[in-house]
């Protein structure tokens, strides 16, 4: 079952932050504002079955009003099994209101024998709550998601739908940015995480 009400409510609180701050910018979406560069991450934490994850991430701000990011992960499920690995290609476009940005992913999930593609889009919202003449920043943010699914074993193929949230806060300090986010897959507990990521721009 969707916890709608939870979902909708988070989006809300997090648009009246954003519109209470009149120098809003999308920074959850395009880290560098107008400027055009890159960033790098890495991620920690756990998976929703209480298992580790670490990931590497890559991302390029091409345009003020789109950028685009590259995901490596690796989950432990057990200690005989071997991991999942995910691969995750993601864009962010933003729109005129500055402080929200669509986004597009594809996802491919592998352990053993099973193959899971995902396409998620989501509607990204967040708000820099800290001064423009200041150097650090802090962004809460929420991005609900729906996406296509398909798994696949030998001998068997499901396609579905799936829905998601990722909600957090991110903090930066000059080029150096540190977030915590929780992401809640509502049929697939063990693709939920909570995760830190700890980056820089260049």
């Amino acid at each position: 079952m969707i916890p709608w009400r939870w979902t909708v409510a988070s989006v809300v609180l997090v648009t009246l932050l954003a519109f209470a701050n009149g120098e809003a910018e999308a920074q959850a979406c395009l880290l560098s504002g107008d400027e055009l560069s890159g960033w790098g991450a890495l991620h920690v934490g756990q998976t929703g079955t209480s298992h580790a994850l670490v990931a590497a991430e890559l991302g390029w701000q091409a345009h003020p009003r789109w950028a685009v990011s590259g995901q490596a992960e690796a989950a432990r499920f057990t200690t005989r099994d071997p991991e999942r690995w995910t691969g995750r290609i993601k864009v962010f476009l933003g729109l005129p209101l500055s402080t929200a940005c669509l986004t597009a992913s594809v996802e491919h999930d592998r352990l053993v024998d099973t193959r899971v593609t995902s396409v998620p889009f989501g509607l990204l919202i967040g708000t820099n709550l800290g001064s423009s003449a200041s150097s650090w920043q802090l962004t809460p943010f929420i991005e609900p998601r729906a996406a296509y699914r398909r798994s696949t074993i030998p001998g068997w193929l499901n396609n579905s739908a799936a829905y998601s949230v990722i909600g957090g806060a991110l903090v930066g300090m000059g080029r150096l940015f540190l977030d915590l986010r929780y992401q809640k897959v509502f049929d697939h507990e063990a693709a939920s995480s909570v995760r830190l990521r700890l980056g820089t721009r260049f």
